[in-house]
């Protein structure tokens, strides 16, 4: 009988390992399809997050021979990397190896990650039917696809957020300290995820605390900081804070790195709030989105215009309710408050930690129609979810489809070389010969240039046209030929490879 139950018990923890791993290779479809092609091209940022990933990969070393560096000065000692997103790339460099792909397969895994981390946190709030109506909104948001297609640190966050509210969902059903500890730790985490942590962390650690205690609070006590009572609150601050406690250490270590160069300043309170507004601005997060023109597709905002209706109705619910929908839309609506102190004005790729917030608003207003007792508005959700659906087939038609012959004449894109240099070191193995590039081809490529030559090649040779082609070589060159050496009939998106005759 024991066995049996044994038997039992492994079968559904088999089945659910199963089923979790079928959802992750569906979301990884989704999330990875053409994710080289578009966006076109590679930026400065994500070149330089490949190419100290693919140096730390290799040697443990940064590009300023920095031993395993908490930070990471790059791009000319103008922009420091956020740790996260820096040694996730490196890892995946280290066991996958270092590609142009690997790279923005870091941000895909981070969105198939907290996609099914979000399922799980809906399923414990709710049931199934709201978890399934909560990832439909979270994975169709223009925003959350467009940083799954970049190899930056955007979309880093998410995990960490959804970790957050899990321990406090987990902690407020069955008050258990761990989930706190967890909650505490995973929001503590996500200040180095991502620059724009630093200015939310703060603002939801408030709130969480204040959450805390409301959930402890006895008006019939008079004591109204008892340890007992509320160690609670005391616990979840004693395991974030230790986050910002190394704050002045990192700061000495790493100067500038903690806000990459960013001032903060208070001119006025209507700057204050001008940065604030802003970012709840309605036309900005359903119209125009990002005002930087590579976190954007121009015609899209960061999220779906279908679902404006549902987060009302969710807002309204919420405050109807005073529990955990409640404490998620406070934590929705104060978030960007510290931003005008920055002057981030309309950066919806700062953003993205609300995103979970969000979607959780959404999926209530949508299911509160499912209690609608009237038989003639049962047909609403249906509609909703249709009109969701269509809005996002659009969006993703556009992105495909048009996005990208638009968008490849941005600067930001202009190095969309990643092909020449990988044919370049295929072809280098295949023929047993030393690649070289030539130097202008290198200085003008910048950052993808040293990215792409860390990523592919042990020992790439620079070749200057005024000097002698070395022997036994390959080189990727502006020319279509040169003396000694004859072109490769290949279909490269730029430059020429040329080989000994």
């Amino acid at each position: 009988m024991v066995k049996l139950q044994y038997f039992k018990f492994y079968k559904v923890y088999f089945t659910k390992i199963l089923t979790v791993i079928f959802f992750a290779i569906l979301l990884w479809t989704f999330f990875s399809y053409r994710l080289v092609e578009i966006p076109p091209g590679i930026t400065i940022d994500e070149a330089a997050f490949g190419y100290n990933g693919a140096l730390l990969a290799k040697t443990l070393r940064d590009e300023n021979r920095r031993f395993l560096p908490f930070f990471v000065l790059s791009i000319d000692g103008q922009d420091w990397r956020q740790p996260v997103t820096q040694y996730v790339t490196a890892i995946t460099f280290k066991f996958f190896g270092s590609s142009f792909y690997n790279l923005r397969s870091v941000s895909t895994f981070f969105a198939v990650i907290s996609t099914i981390l979000f399922f799980y946190l809906l399923q414990i709030i709710k049931n199934f039917k709201f978890a399934l109506l909560g990832i439909l909104i979270f994975i169709t948001t223009p925003i959350l696809f467009i940083q799954s297609h970049m190899g930056l640190d955007n979309i880093a966050p998410l995990p960490f957020v959804i970790l957050w509210l899990i321990g406090i969902v987990k902690y407020q059903h069955s008050k258990k300290i761990s989930f706190l500890i967890l909650s505490g730790l995973s929001l503590g985490m996500s200040i180095y995820s991502y620059k724009a942590m630093r200015l939310i962390v703060p603002v939801w650690s408030g709130l969480s605390t204040l959450y805390l205690y409301w959930l402890s609070y006895d008006p019939k006590q008079k004591t109204f900081f008892s340890f007992k009572r509320y160690r609670s609150v005391y616990i979840f601050i004693a395991s974030v804070i230790p986050f910002f406690l190394i704050m002045p250490i990192l700061q000495k270590l790493y100067p500038g790195a903690l806000f990459g160069g960013a001032s903060a300043s208070f001119d006025s309170y209507q700057q204050f709030f001008l940065g604030y507004l802003s970012n709840l601005d309605p036309s900005f997060l359903y119209i125009t989105g990002d005002s930087t023109p590579y976190h954007s597709v121009g015609n899209y905002g960061a999220l779906l215009l279908s679902t404006l209706p549902l987060f009302l109705v969710g807002a309204y619910q919420a405050i109807r309710q005073k529990n955990i929908f409640t404490f998620v839309l406070v934590a929705f609506l104060i978030a960007p408050l510290f931003f005008g102190i920055v002057g981030s004005i309309h950066r919806a790729s700062r953003l993205l930690a609300i995103l979970p917030l969000y979607s959780l608003i959404c999926a209530l207003g949508i299911s509160s129609f499912y209690k609608i007792k009237n038989k003639r508005f049962k047909v609403i959700p249906a509609l909703i979810i249709l009109l969701i659906l269509l809005n996002a087939l659009d969006f993703f038609r556009y992105y495909f489809l048009i996005y990208p012959s638009y968008y490849q004449t941005l600067d930001s894109f202009k190095t969309r070389s990643n092909d020449s240099y990988q044919v370049l070191a295929q072809q280098a193995s295949k023929r047993g010969l030393r690649p070289f590039i030539q130097r202008e081809i290198y200085q003008s490529d910048g950052a993808a240039a040293k990215f792409f030559g860390a990523a592919y090649f042990n020992n790439v040779g620079i070749w200057d046209t005024r000097d002698k082609i070395p022997d036994k070589s390959i080189l990727l060159t502006t020319s279509e030929r040169l003396s000694g050496m004859k072109r490769l009939e290949l279909k490269l998106p730029a430059y020429n490879i040329l080989v000994p005759e």
